[in-house]
């Protein structure tokens, strides 16, 4: 997605599910974002609607610890591996190809 593009869905609520590679076991795997009001977020910002939509789509939700910030939160997980994409790395998903669905939640 080009620059222009994303700005115009960051004005929206829209979620963004893509496929993506596991950076451990290089299996594939789907992420969810949303970008809203400005900005983008992964599942650590989620509400209920949102977890559970993003779950509906297949993506796996999972409660993770990340030691680079010493806490837990909800993080787009591997089904295969279990490893998950934290918060940082998120936007380096901003821009592939994927789904998009506006939301009203």
């Amino acid at each position: 997605m080009k620059k222009k593009e994303i700005s115009s869905y960051l004005l929206e609520n829209t979620m963004q599910i893509n496929n993506a590679e596991c950076w451990k076991c290089g299996k594939l795997m789907k992420i969810a974002l949303m970008l809203s009001k400005g900005t983008f977020f992964g599942p650590e910002g989620f509400n209920e609607k949102q977890i559970e939509f993003a779950r509906s789509k297949g993506v796996l939700i999972k409660q993770q610890f990340s030691k680079t910030l010493e806490s837990s939160y909800l993080a787009n997980t591997c089904p295969t591996c279990g490893e998950f994409i934290g918060q940082f790395f998120v936007d380096d998903y901003l821009d592939s190809d994927g789904d998009r669905y506006n939301l009203d939640f």
